[in-house]
C-alpha cells in the first residue's frame, strides 16, 4: 500500500539545523508503512532506486524548543557516525527525511538484519559476521575519544548483498527518546550489560561511564541526556549478539517479562546456558568460551574489541588449517 503522512505534521522548519542531511521528498517512491514500535514508526521507500528504511520517533507533544533539540543533538550523532562510514563493515549514514513527522526521520539503508539471514540460511558463516562486527566496533572504539554503540544487538547488524556484516544505527540509541526524553525500553535489557541498569555497578570513568540526565528549567527531561553506555557495555553486548547469532534466538528466551530480564542482569543470577549441538552446529567451544568472556558480570573483567577481534581471526586460522588437515586427508584415502 501506499502511505500518506497527516499534514500538516512535518519537520522543515527544522532545516537549519541538518541541511547536510536532508532528503528531498521528490526523491522518495513507494512509501509504506511497516509498523509501530515502543519509539519508532517504521516504513520502507525506495530512493534513488534503491530500497531504504524511514525511522520516524514519536512526537505530537512536542514543542518547537525541544524539537531543536532534538535535532541538534541527532546531527551530532550522525556527523559522528558518518566520520565512521568509510570502514566497510559500518553502514552508511544516508540522510533524513523532514516531510513526514514534526522531527527528522532517519533514512537508512534496507538490508537484511544478521537475524534474517540466519533465519533464511543456516549455512551463513557465523564466524565471519562476528569478525565483521567486530571489527567495526574497534574501529569506534578506538577512535579519539572513542565512539560507543550503545545498542548491539540482532537487528542493528545488517547483512550486505555479499554476506558481509554492516553496523548500523551508531550512537542513535544514546538519544533519549521523545516525548518523555527517556533511553530504550525495558526489552533491549537482553543485551545490556547489568552496570547500564544499576548505577552501582557503573565503572568510575570521569564521567564517561555516568548517565548525565538533562533538565529544564521547569524539571523536566530534556533530549541532552546521554546513556551510560562504555566500550565495556558494548563488549558485553556483543557476547549476546553472538549467543543469539549461534542460537537464533534472542537472549533469556525462557524469561517472558522484559522485567524479570534485569532482575535477571543486575542480580548476576547467571547467563543463557549453552546450547545443544544441534541447535548451534557453528558453535565451537573456544567461540562459547569467548562468549562467556564478553559477558562477564564486572565490566573490568571483560576482554576489550581488539583482543576479541584477534580471539576471532585465531579462531579463523584455526579453522582454515583444520580444514585443510581434513581435505588432505580425505584425498590420501582415495
Amino acid at each position: 500500500m501506499t502511505f500518506k503522512w497527516a499534514k500538516p505534521t512535518n519537520a522543515r522548519n527544522l532545516v537549519a539545523q541538518c541541511a547536510e542531511y536532508v532528503i528531498p521528498e521528490d526523491e522518495f517512491t513507494d512509501v509504506e508503512l511497516i509498523g509501530s514500535g515502543h519509539a519508532l514508526v517504521l516504513s520502507r521507500a525506495v530512493h534513488r532506486g534503491q530500497r531504504v528504511v524511514i525511522k520516524r520517533w514519536h512526537a505530537a507533544l512536542l514543542d518547537d524548543k525541544a524539537r531543536v533539540v532534538f535535532t541538534k543533538r541527532l546531527v551530532r550523532e550522525l556527523d559522528s557516525w558518518r566520520r565512521v562510514s568509510h570502514h566497510p563493515n559500518i553502514a552508511p549514514v544516508l540522510g533524513v527525511a523532514l516531510h513526514i513527522s514534526s522531527l527528522p526521520a532517519l533514512v537508512v539503508p534496507e538490508l537484511r538484519t544478521v537475524m534474517q539471514a540466519l533465519t533464511e540460511d543456516s549455512t551463513v558463516d557465523i564466524l565471519r559476521l562476528m569478525q565483521g562486527t567486530a571489527s567495526a566496533l574497534l574501529h569506534l572504539h578506538t577512535q579519539s575519544p572513542p565512539l560507543v554503540h550503545g545498542d548491539l544487538k540482532g537487528s542493528t547488524v545488517f547483512v550486505s548483498p555479499s554476506g558481509t556484516a554492516l553496523l548500523c544505527d551508531i550512537g542513535i540509541a544514546q538519544i533519549p527518546q521523545p516525548p518523555e526524553w527517556t533511553f530504550s525500553g525495558v526489552e533491549d535489557a537482553r543485551w545490556l550489560a547489568p552496570e547500564i541498569m544499576d548505577v552501582n555497578l557503573r565503572p568510575c570513568t570521569g564521567g564517561r561511564g555516568d548517565p548525565e540526565e538533562a533538565w529544564d528549567a521547569d524539571g523536566g527531561r530534556t533530549p541532552e541526556g546521554r546513556m551510560g553506555v562504555t566500550c565495556e557495555s558494548d563488549v558485553y553486548s556483543f557476547g549476546m549478539l553472538g549467543y543469539q547469532m549461534h542460537t537464533r534466538t534472542q537472549p533469556f528466551a525462557s524469561l517472558t517479562w522484559p522485567a524479570s530480564v534485569v532482575v535477571h542482569v543486575v542480580s548476576a543470577r547467571g547467563r543463557p546456558l549453552r546450547p545443544s549441538v544441534e541447535q548451534s552446529p557453528q558453535l565451537s567451544d573456544e567461540m562459547w568460551e569467548l562468549i562467556q568472556s564478553c559477558w562477564k558480570h564486572e565490566w573490568d573483567r571483560r576482554p576489550t574489541m581488539k583482543a576479541i577481534a584477534a580471539w576471532l581471526a585465531v579462531l579463523e586460522r584455526v579453522r582454515a588449517v583444520d580444514s585443510s588437515l581434513s581435505a588432505s586427508t580425505c584425498a590420501s584415502t582415495e
